[in-house]
């Protein structure tokens, strides 16, 4: 199944309720931010490394979004369920593969999937070209999960995959993320590297 791209990034942005963070009514004022993603530092996150565009404390809304690179042929993680925050996937080059729920769909540029809380989903690329998207992440206060995870690896000096893979798990289960690696997809599965020893 291929997704249709649809272009109304004011309901993936916006919100009519106030998510987290601060709220207009509590006497905080947000200066409005204009952001490039070049000019922001890379969260080396493994895999994917990303830029954060928007923070937590830019506006009322509680969102953050980031600009994600998946390097050709590269897995994302496990199938997961984010229970408190939902993601907004926006692919601006490239072809990404999803999982939304049980059904592997192909998302092209243009294509925006909100993956809402409570819902399984993953993500790779196994084409020969990397994918650029925009992550949008409703609450936002999630958004320092990233920088946490590269901290976690660089402090421990770890650098086998299944010990990265365990620093994600630790820190996935701290922010209520429940990781499935059993339902990996075979396509994505075939991305992976071999287990270390």
């Amino acid at each position: 199944m291929v997704l249709r791209p649809i272009f109304s990034l004011v309901l993936v942005l916006g919100s009519p309720q106030i998510l987290s963070g601060c709220a207009a009514a509590d006497g905080h004022h947000h200066e409005p931010v204009v952001r490039h993603a070049a000019t922001e530092p890379t969260i080396e996150f493994p895999g994917h490394p990303m830029q954060q565009v928007v923070k937590l404390e830019d506006s009322a809304a509680g969102i953050t979004l980031f600009e994600v690179t998946v390097p050709a042929r590269t897995s994302g993680p496990p199938p997961h369920i984010h229970h408190h925050e939902d993601e907004y996937f926006i692919v601006l080059e490239g072809e990404l593969r999803l999982l939304n729920g049980d059904e592997v769909v192909t998302a092209t540029p243009g294509t925006v999937a909100t993956m809402t809380r409570g819902h399984q989903h993953t993500f790779w690329n196994n084409t020969d070209q990397p994918v650029r998207y925009l992550l949008g992440i409703a609450p936002g206060d999630f958004g320092g999960f990233f920088d946490e995870v590269v901290f976690e690896i660089r402090s421990r000096g770890v650098s086998r995959g299944d010990e990265i893979a365990a620093i994600i798990g630790q820190k996935a289960a701290e922010r209520g993320v429940d990781l499935f690696p059993e339902n990996i997809p075979p396509e994505q599965a075939a991305l992976l590297p071999p287990p270390s020893r």
